[in-house]
């Protein structure tokens, strides 16, 4: 797990990719890459990550990410919205991201088009510690409870709180939805007490796997303000009913999302004053459209081309690319081939001439 990146961090995953690339050219390549807590919550460091993915021979990054404190559900906000940052700055690369160890609280990751989120059945496996890799001899073997995932509750309440909402008729409240009903919770709807149903490890891990799938497929919608609406629309339905429950006390005890919810709003609210689209148009859209009616409403607050745009009295015959625009009025006066990957060229003396002229002097030679 990476606790601090620099250069040697890069140069050492560059070895890993290099290798891939020997023994595996023929085959897609998604590097993994495993981040602690520390990094997690430090903007600079996350900055770094994504400028060094820049560098690397890779079709996606698969990344692991510590949770703070050893919690299950994480309290940090920042930690939430640079993962979030770090997903959208990978994306933009045109790089697959994948992140392990996912619980139900990153389902918000759609918000910067995570393209999926691999989660497993056993807790150990939505929450990342590094000492999950270390072989401990157990002389005893453990009880673990069973817990039942209410999707729209956002979630996990132990069969005996299932039995007191059976008593108090609320039972229903914690149904997941007809799009979300399965074979291996049905049992716990019946006539009898849930407790007396037989649902165990084995239905509660499908049951959880199941749903978590469902509300992934559901979190992406057309464009980046419909998904943050419906995650910001996800959360108020959650704290709605959570708070319904604990007045009769039902409670999810520590993988209740009570305490979670304004902790992913912030993150959310963060998220979107960065990257805050003034149109309904998503950046993911953007990246490959040529349609202008999509375009058009984003590039009212951008400079944005998508076509040669001619001017009066301008013919470049002999130039390949090139673009000029009015910043003031954020528009585009003329464009040839303007989305074209070309060198830099002479970009590169202009650059320097900047950069001498602003720390350097006219009287001395520079090199």
């Amino acid at each position: 797990t990476a606790t601090k990146i620099d250069d040697l961090w890069n140069r050492v995953q560059k070895m890993a990719i290099n290798c891939a690339k020997k023994y595996g050219a023929e085959f897609s390549r998604i590097h993994t890459i495993s981040l602690s807590g520390d990094v997690m919550n430090d903007e600079e460091q996350i900055e770094k990550v994504i400028s060094y993915v820049e560098e690397w021979e890779v079709d996606g990054v698969y990344i692991v990410c510590e949770h703070p404190e050893r919690y299950y559900l994480v309290d940090k906000p920042l930690w939430v919205s640079n993962l979030l940052s770090l997903i959208a700055g990978i994306k933009r690369q045109h790089k697959k991201t994948i992140v392990g160890y996912a619980s139900h609280q990153l389902l918000c990751l759609s918000l910067a088009k995570c393209d999926a989120i691999a989660s497993g059945n056993f807790l150990k496996l939505r929450w990342f510690q590094p000492e999950h890799f270390e072989s401990v001899e157990e002389k005893n073997i453990s009880r673990r409870a069973i817990w039942y995932y209410s999707p729209q509750a956002l979630s996990e309440f132990k069969i005996p709180f299932l039995d007191i909402a059976k008593r108090m008729n609320l039972l229903n409240k914690l149904k997941p939805a007809a799009s979300m009903e399965n074979p291996y919770s049905d049992m716990l709807f019946g006539l009898g007490l849930p407790s007396s149903t037989g649902f165990g490890e084995k239905e509660a891990f499908r049951h959880y796997l199941y749903c978590l799938r469902k509300q992934c497929q559901m979190s992406v919608r057309e464009t980046y303000k419909e998904t943050r609406d419906a995650h910001l629309l996800l959360l108020e339905t959650a704290e709605q009913l959570l708070a319904g429950l604990r007045e009769k006390g039902i409670r999810g005890q520590d993988r209740d999302f009570g305490e979670i919810i304004d902790v992913n709003r912030a993150a959310i609210a963060a998220y979107d004053m960065a990257y805050q689209l003034n149109s309904d148009v998503s950046s993911f859209q953007l990246l490959n459209t040529t349609n202008q009616e999509t375009l058009e409403p984003f590039a009212a607050d951008l400079c944005v081309v998508n076509k040669d745009v001619s001017a009066t009295g301008v013919s470049l015959p002999d130039v390949g690319a090139a673009a000029l625009f009015d910043l003031k009025n954020l528009d585009t006066l003329y464009a040839k081939n303007a989305n074209v990957q070309v060198n830099p060229a002479s970009l590169t003396k202009v650059m320097t001439a900047l950069v001498a002229m602003k720390y350097g002097s006219a009287d001395k030679m520079l090199t």
